[in-house]
Formats: structure tokens, C-alpha cells, sequence
């Protein structure tokens, strides 16, 4: 019994080499964002619940 043709994957090489470099430079830029680009973020969020109520409010200059 042969499958359907949704699972035939004959496909040629020059398919393979280009889906697999795409899915390649998604990974590493999900990793990227996930490990790298949030930290920042989560270490301003943990400072921002550690400091005083006061120092959060925006502060207004009078002239």
C-alpha cells in the first residue's frame, strides 16, 4: 500500500539544503531571543520589584 502523496519526500537536494538552512537560522534566532535578548528584560523586571514604590513613579521637574 503505497502512502499519500502528502508524505512522499522525494524531494531533490537543493530543497533539503534550503529548508534546512531556514529552519536552521529560525532556531538560532529563537534561541537567540529565548537566552539572550530577555535577559536584559527580566533583570529590569526583578530590579523594578526590588527598589521603593517612589523610585518607579516618573519624576516631575518644577520650574
Amino acid at each position: 500500500m503505497d502512502l499519500p502523496y502528502i508524505f512522499n519526500f522525494n524531494f531533490p537536494l537543493p530543497f533539503w539544503i534550503i529548508s534546512g538552512a531556514v529552519l536552521l537560522f529560525f532556531s538560532i534566532q529563537l534561541v537567540y531571543y529565548l537566552l539572550v535578548y530577555r535577559k536584559p528584560y527580566v533583570y529590569e523586571q526583578k530590579r523594578n520589584k526590588s527598589l521603593p514604590l517612589s523610585e518607579n513613579l516618573p519624576s516631575v521637574s518644577v520650574v
